[in-house]
């Protein structure tokens, strides 16, 4: 194929209905194709109809042309219009995500780089695949953005025991304060608590996080409790069970299961204390409100199935 054919192949990438068959066919023509897909990505005009670059992006990719999409992320960005941003956005990402495939520093840098300017679902995600503690800051950042968050979840995770001390850290830093924090905020340090009980919380880590038994914001409280039964002492879980069944009648149906999950490990307790305050909050029923009395019932359920098992 001679370089004006490939050049019309390339525009056919504007053909929606045909996108995959004219990469697949733009990917066969092989190192012939960068020239023109790298025009088409870098010098097309940014729109709200943003699937043929991005898939000239995706074909870039499996040619192996990571100059070509570093040169991309580094171009400045400055787009007012939010469907035409979005359209970028989504093309950013998917450059991000197939440049992780090159595990080197140029990469990992330039990743950095892009992320302290402008967050992106897929540069988040990029820069989890390097498992690198350089990212903690920017990836704990991220937690704050409805878009980004659950890419930055999964690189956390990926830390494991690595992200520990900064999870710690944002749980206990409202911003701008704590009279005044942002929905943002709230929503990183819930996120945090929620992946320090998957990571796991040392002794000393405990101690600090303890207060959070106390926050009224049963997004907030509810994973405290969560802590506080892997790694609080017996007189920390009975207060935590006091939250759980203060905090139930407020918190929204997303926090059911996370209740019920406690519950069953408060009552499964090795510390009789413990199980006997439950009881007893539990025996209480005219305080309890309906949603906590079925969530007592399956609660029970799940434990009688445990004795017959």
């Amino acid at each position: 194929m001679d370089d004006s054919e490939v050049r019309e192949l390339v525009q056919r990438l504007n053909c929606l209905h045909d996108l995959e068959s004219t990469a697949e066919k733009l990917i066969a023509c092989g190192q012939g194709a960068v020239v023109p897909l790298r025009k088409f990505l870098l010098e097309g005009r940014p729109s709200g109809i943003y699937q043929p670059r991005q898939h000239a992006v995706k074909v870039l990719a499996r040619l192996g042309a990571k100059t070509e999409l570093m040169e991309y992320l580094r171009l400045p960005k400055d787009i007012s219009d939010p469907v035409v941003r979005f359209g970028e956005d989504a093309i950013e990402s998917t450059a991000a995500r197939e440049l992780a495939a090159w595990q080197t520093e140029e990469v990992f840098q330039l990743l950095l780089s892009v992320a302290r300017d402008r967050l992106r679902s897929g540069v988040v995600e990029a820069l989890g695949e390097f498992r690198r503690t350089e990212a903690l800051p920017l990836l704990v950042k991220a937690l704050e953005d409805d878009v980004c968050r659950p890419g930055a979840e999964e690189a956390l995770r990926k830390l494991g025991p690595a992200a520990r001390a900064v999870l710690v850290r944002s749980c206990l830093s409202p911003s701008p304060s704590p009279d005044q924090e942002t929905p943002s905020s709230l929503d990183r340090r819930r996120s945090a608590l929620r992946l320090l009980a998957e990571v796991g919380v040392a002794e000393e880590d405990w101690r600090t996080l303890r207060s959070l038994l106390d926050q009224q914001d049963p997004k907030l409280a509810i994973p405290a409790v969560k802590l506080a039964c892997i790694a609080g002492n017996p007189e920390d879980r009975i207060k935590a069970a006091r939250v759980l069944f203060q905090a139930s009648s407020v918190a929204d149906c997303s926090l059911l299961l996370d209740v019920e999950e406690c519950l069953l490990v408060l009552l499964r307790s090795s510390d009789a204390p413990v199980r006997e305050e439950v009881s007893r909050l539990a025996a209480e029923g005219h305080l309890l409100s309906e949603r906590m009395r079925r969530i007592l019932q399956r609660v029970r359920n799940r434990l009688r199935a445990d004795t017959l098992a």
